[in-house]
């Protein structure tokens, strides 16, 4: 293996989040606009993303000076381990601005301190980046414009991946990714659109920006702030699930927010490939593309089961529900009257429809946005959501997951080995 090609390809990767990094420090200077530079230095917020920046751009420099390279990049090795160590990497990196500002807001300079601001900052944007969509946080609205962005951003670049970004401007610096790009994109095999490497992933970040940006008009239509359309669709075009508030999606309380996200997380968890295809009119994959068929018929069953479950059978009883509360204790009135809400939602035959439809969608695509308190649903359709979750997306899509190809293929050689045994 060339290693010295690999710490080259890696601090390219380097400066181009240092670049990316820019852009949550402009929202967090914009939205806390400093009276002088001294200011901008004195707020946890911007100093860390100044840092990161700094740091990123100089040691991407250092890397790509000392193992400067113009030989193409040829071995699957080589290419393996770009796309480990460049996310390990750009973990550490990304991590800056959250680690300086959970050191200077919390005042806790100790070695235990340092150490825990650390692991929670590497903890959070390594969430993001690979659309995990777990937090530390507890209260999400106290938090400041630029690291509500910043983490929301990490989801988007995880989604399709900061590594396929880079691909699209490795050829104009000699290296040619085929193999980060196999290491890179999930499902089984990697599809190219264009023979040049390059042309494809840029056409995959095309279609992904495209639908991104109709996503939070959308959104901004439906009375969200530009700000929180643009988190909240980083968050369902990546399927990772971060939100600006702490009820998700719920605090908003509206159908037509509802169900743009429902829509959008559908298609994020379908193979971009299919959406480029029929935005270029061929509609082949809509008669010919198993997969999709499975996943489209696995959400339609689902739904349509969970409707009719929830609005036949309710929530669960205060009596039951207490036992889903022992880390969150709240007193027996609280849960009864949650249970009230919950109820309210889905007293209707459309109420129940509208919340299935969503949970169904956000828990199978790996989302994880919330409208409703599943976790006091039927014990029934708290199961399916669980095994659906580990199914995911379809290949080639930003959703975690197995992927319904795979599920696809062992259900259909399940059915078969059983037909053979049957009739040998």
């Amino acid at each position: 293996m060339d290693k010295k090609i690999v710490f080259y390809v890696t601090g390219r990767l380097m400066m181009v989040l240092g670049g990316i990094m820019l852009i949550p420090l402009a929202i967090a200077v914009a939205y806390d606009l400093p009276d002088s530079f001294t200011d901008i230095l004195e707020k946890p917020e911007t100093l860390g993303f100044i840092l990161g920046v700094l740091v990123s751009i100089l040691l991407g420099f250092i890397l790509t000076r000392i193992f400067k390279s113009e030989r193409q990049l040829e071995g699957i090795k080589e290419g393996f381990a770009i796309v480990s160590m460049g996310w390990v990497s750009l973990g550490f990196l990304g991590s800056i601005p959250l680690f300086v500002f959970f050191v200077l807001s919390a005042g806790d300079h100790s070695l235990v301190g340092i150490l825990k601001s650390f692991t929670d900052a590497y903890f959070e944007i390594c969430s993001g980046f690979t659309t995990t969509g777990a937090t530390i946080f507890n209260d999400i609205e106290i938090l400041p414009h630029g690291i509500l962005f910043w983490r929301s951003l990490t989801h988007w670049l995880g989604g399709m991946g900061i590594i396929t970004l880079a691909i699209a401007i490795f050829p104009a610096m000699g290296v040619s990714g085929y193999h980060m790009f196999r290491g890179e994109v999930p499902g089984p095999s990697p599809e190219r659109i264009q023979p040049r490497l390059a042309q494809t992933a840029a056409i995959l970040w095309g279609v992904y920006a495209l639908l991104s940006g109709i996503e939070t008009t959308l959104l901004m239509f439906g009375g969200m702030s530009w700000f929180d359309a643009l988190c909240h669709t980083f968050g369902t075009m990546a399927t990772g699930g971060f939100s600006t508030k702490n009820l998700s999606v719920g605090f908003y309380n509206s159908q037509f927010i509802d169900w743009v996200i429902t829509i959008f997380m559908l298609l994020a968890g379908a193979n971009f490939m299919v959406h480029y295809r029929l935005l270029r009119k061929n509609f082949i994959d809509i008669k010919n593309n198993s997969e999709l068929h499975f996943y489209v018929g696995t959400i339609l069953l689902t739904v349509i089961i969970s409707t009719g479950i929830l609005y036949l059978a309710g929530t669960k009883p205060t009596h039951q529900a207490v036992e889903h509360f022992h880390y969150s204790p709240i007193s027996y009135q609280e849960l009864d009257q949650h249970i009230q809400d919950e109820n309210a939602k889905i007293s209707t035959l459309y109420g129940s429809f509208r919340r299935s439809a969503f949970q169904v969608v956000s828990i199978v695509t790996t989302t994880g946005f919330g409208t409703a308190d599943f976790d006091i649903w039927p014990d029934l359709l708290r199961f399916t959501l669980l095994l659906l979750m580990f199914w995911g997306g379809c290949a080639g899509s930003t959703g975690g997951g197995m992927k319904m190809v795979r599920i696809m293929v062992v259900l259909k050689t399940g059915w078969r080995e059983l037909k053979t045994m049957i009739s040998p």
